[in-house]
């Protein structure tokens, strides 16, 4: 496939060890990288790394704009993103611009394809497909939108009235450890933020820890909630039951799923859910919400509340377990190929 690919992104490595910013899209595009290797892939990054330079990943030339999650730079990152475009395609034409999120990128890439005739993909990647977003109705003209799940492409149908295709994102399997001795009864993951809804987590463990049930929980993840986090645990007298791990490396992170039995995940919104697939491969039962890719399975209660999650959680510490695959990376690649070549 000699075809000339520019992905637009707001944030991306900024070198090969840095595993913990945006990990799907990460694996996706290592796994593109390897099975076609005539492809050409360029890489704008929006915001991070929090500097202007030009460096290889993996082989792959990332051009990092610097814009620092900062609103007073957003219109100097948008001039850069076009000049950046218009340098790239006047080196090589440019087949291809894929942008992720129906945000800034998105705008940078419509506005770009109107005069350039290039193919414009656009995967929302969260809650970019509730109401509100003056960047949605915009970027989905003349762009292919691609959304991680059933659950996600029905909101923004429901919102917008755009259709899309879904495409989920896929593990790498050869990154996930052995399974180990399974010595943490519940693991959360996820940035301590209200989405992800840590009190009503919080809530389930002082259920279960008030019936007599004696659990290890570890939370991994850090974030603008913490503190109250750290308040809410104490408050609930949970000191000695739930460790506050913060945020930590993707790696360590899989070792710990390796050895946890349960992945209570309390979200309100989840457009996909990477811990999801990433939980089932590492040998944990999940009890969640109905968010994201959530299907009830006897390896997943979907719940409604934190008295089903408490009976659910007795129930699956009792449980097998065994390693689940859902998504594979090489079905995300092959997709995604489908529509490039469209």
């Amino acid at each position: 496939m000699s075809k000339h690919l520019v992905l637009l992104t707001p944030g991306f490595p900024e070198n090969e060890n840095d595993s913990s910013i945006i990990p799907a899209l990460q694996i996706f595009v290592k796994r593109l990288i390897d099975t076609q290797p005539d492809l050409k892939i360029k890489i704008v990054a929006f915001q991070y790394p929090f500097s202007e330079k030009q460096y290889q990943w993996n082989g792959v030339d990332v051009i990092a704009l610097n814009g620092q999650n900062k609103r007073a730079n957003k219109l100097l990152v948008w001039f850069k993103a076009f000049k950046t475009l218009r340098r790239i395609n006047k080196q090589n034409k440019i087949d291809i611009i894929h942008s992720f999120w129906l945000r800034e990128c998105s705008f940078v890439g419509r506005v770009y394809i109107q005069k350039n005739k290039i193919k414009h993909l656009i995967t929302a990647m969260g809650q970019d497909v509730l109401k509100y977003n003056k960047y949605a109705k915009f970027c989905s003209k003349k762009a292919t939108i691609i959304t991680l799940s059933q659950f996600q492409s029905k909101i923004f149908y429901q919102n917008y009235g755009i259709k899309s295709l879904i495409i989920p994102w896929g593990i790498d399997r050869s990154e996930f450890p052995k399974l180990k001795n399974k010595t943490i009864d519940i693991l959360g993951v996820g940035s301590l933020n209200e989405v992800k809804n840590y009190p009503l987590f919080i809530r389930v463990i002082e259920r279960l820890h008030k019936s007599g049930l004696i659990i290890k929980v570890e939370i991994l993840g850090g974030g603008t909630l913490e503190e109250q986090v750290i308040n809410n645990i104490k408050s609930s007298g949970l000191q000695e039951v739930i460790k506050l791990s913060g945020e930590i490396k993707r790696e360590e992170v899989l070792n710990k799923m390796a050895k946890a039995k349960i992945l209570l995940h309390t979200s309100t919104f989840e457009s996909f859910g990477m811990v999801f697939i990433e939980a089932l491969y590492s040998g944990m039962k999940i009890v969640s919400n109905e968010v994201g890719i959530a299907k009830k399975s006897s390896s997943w209660y979907v719940c409604n509340g934190e008295s089903e999650m408490e009976i659910a959680i007795i129930r699956a510490l009792k449980e097998k377990i065994d390693r689940e695959l859902i998504f594979n990376v090489n079905e995300t690649v092959n997709s995604y190929l489908n529509v490039y070549l469209d």
